[in-house]
């Protein structure tokens, strides 16, 4: 069973939504874009310990007119769970949504929870599949006990968002001395090394280590009864990371102390959120806002490795480059909210061959995680631009960083690939293109792949053969001259290919980029080249729309 949709309309900061759902999901967007509204809905919904009763909603979680700001309407909120393959909800654990479900076929079932909840308080809510419907409240403490949102809150890892928890910080204990000893310990390490009063960082991190370690082996024992709920719980959290069945319980990706930490923190967090019983049969969705908070990469780099095992399905939130680049692209939503309705935009992969996507997902994932959340990409062929241009920009009075403007090379995975890419994540792009045989050739790509009413402001092409010979021409030549260094022979009447070659041979691209940014911004100039100055006022412009 697994969640499939989130429909919600009229919820806090979103008037309308819809998300789909994998095995691990990935959402992304800016601080605005309704993410955290979307969880929120969610996990009121299937609250494990919420019982039979439905959410109640105060006045402040309808979504109010902006203008007005009256309540628009009702609270809707709709979630679509699937058989993860046809027949999987014949067995007897799904007895309770058995009279809903249409006869097993070739395809995979739905069933769907639908609420609606009115601003005078009256909430009323139904499961339906089909035509087929029921309101049974044991079938709504059914479902919520067997898929539960386990929610683990942003800065939870180290510490903060803890006093969001319904119960006390702390984590669980099981009634069983040894057991608790070493759950004690590893709450004890955490907490030391989280609000840096530890006296000695290195030993208290060995010691909760060790701890995590012996928990493991005693929850893993066959011969442990004693604390099942326990054992299922860090099976979860472990997933198949770890051989279950050896008599020394290893944990992988634990070699420094940064990888260690990251351990130590994911343990505890999952022990303390996840309090509750975890039934033999459960199947909780794991909601994971943010892990990055607070962490050092390689800690995190250390989670990342544990959340991908983690044994059923998940939803994470981020805004790290270097988690996004860890995941297949597939998994990853973006997210965007204008004028209170959130879409969401995802990368079709049957769109791409496998050979472009493997070359995207490494390009993004090795170099440019980060550009997934940028409005805009501004899609360059070689190293002379991604150099120049932020710099560049700079001097027009624009920040790129702040813009949320992007340069990204496009030449080891195709420009074709690349847009189309942009497009599904809902990102602006703009190519610039030299003036050479493979610059127009790419301008014939955008040609192809763009209809011609869309094609406004898509692209630069440089009337030079480069980015190079374009400052060359408009009043750099004594830069690449001076750094040319031909013995002393004149350059005024040289071939300007031939001097910016012996200029990169002598300096390399960034160093020379530099050279001609400082020149650029000396005083008495001529200034940046009028071509890209208005490349770059064209990009700000997209860039801009892109966040109203």
């Amino acid at each position: 069973m697994q969640l499939h949709e989130l429909e919600v309309e009229n919820y806090r900061a979103v008037r309308r939504a819809r998300l789909s759902f994998g095995h691990t999901t990935v959402l992304i967007g800016e601080n605005d874009s309704g993410k955290s509204s979307l969880l929120e809905a969610l996990v009121r919904v299937l609250d494990g310990g919420a019982a039979e009763e439905p959410p109640n909603f105060e006045s402040f979680q309808f979504h109010r007119d902006p203008v007005k700001h009256e309540i628009v309407g009702p609270i809707r909120i709709r979630i679509v769970f699937r058989e993860r393959e046809a027949g999987e909800w014949a067995g007897e654990v799904y007895a309770p949504i058995h009279d809903l479900l249409l006869r097993a076929g070739e395809d995979c079932r739905e069933v769907a929870f639908e609420l609606r909840a009115q601003p005078e308080g009256e909430v009323v809510w139904r499961l339906k599949s089909g035509k087929r419907k029921t309101s049974d409240p044991e079938v709504l403490r059914w479902l919520r006990e067997f898929t539960p949102a386990i929610h683990l809150r942003a800065g939870m890892l180290t510490g903060y968002g803890t006093e969001t928890l319904p119960c006390a910080p702390g984590l669980c204990r099981t009634g069983e001395t040894e057991l608790d000893e070493k759950i004690a310990a590893i709450e004890v390490a955490a907490e030391r090394l989280i609000s840096k009063t530890s006296p000695n960082q290195e030993s208290d991190l060995e010691a909760g280590f060790k701890a995590t370690r012996e928990l493991l082996q005693l929850v893993t024992l066959p011969r442990d009864r004693k604390a099942p709920n326990l054992a299922r719980r860090v099976r979860e959290i472990l997933g198949k990371g770890i051989d279950l069945n050896s008599s020394q319980p290893t944990l992988p990706g634990s070699n420094t102390s940064s990888e260690k930490l990251g351990i130590l923190l994911l343990i505890a967090a999952l022990l303390r959120v996840a309090r509750g019983a975890m039934a033999k049969e459960m199947e909780p969705i794991w909601i994971i806002e943010d892990p990055e908070a607070h962490l050092h990469p390689k800690s995190l780099a250390s989670i990342s490795y544990f959340l991908s095992d983690i044994r059923w399905q998940k939803i994470i939130t981020t805004y790290s480059g270097a988690m996004v680049g860890s995941m297949p692209l597939s998994n990853v939503r973006r997210l965007t909210r204008r004028r209170g309705v959130v879409t969401e935009h995802r990368v079709d992969v049957t769109q791409l061959s496998g050979v472009e996507l493997r070359r995207i997902g490494y390009h993004l994932g090795a170099h440019r995680g980060a550009a997934c959340f940028a409005r805009m990409w501004l899609l360059v062929e070689g190293e002379s631009e991604m150099w120049m241009l932020p710099q560049l920009a700079r001097l027009c009075g624009y920040e790129f960083g702040v813009e949320g403007i992007e340069c990204v090379e496009f030449a080891q995975s195709g420009l074709a690939p690349m847009i189309r890419v942009a497009e599904q994540l809902g990102i602006g792009w703009h190519v610039l293109a030299d003036g050479d045989k493979a610059g127009q050739t790419y301008i014939d790509t955008i040609r192809r792949t763009v209809a011609t009413k869309d094609r406004q402001g898509r692209f630069t092409l440089l009337n030079e053969p480069d980015i190079e010979h374009c400052f060359y021409k408009h009043g750099y030549a004594k830069v690449y001259q001076e750094h040319a260094r031909l013995g002393g022979k004149s350059t005024r009447d040289m071939d300007p290919r031939r001097v910016i070659q012996r200029a990169v041979q002598t300096l390399s691209k960034p160093d020379l980029a530099l050279r001609v940014i400082e020149a650029v911004a000396a005083d008495g100039s001529p200034g940046v080249p009028d071509v890209l100055q208005k490349m770059i006022r064209t990009c700000v412009k997209v860039a801009r729309s892109q966040s109203k």
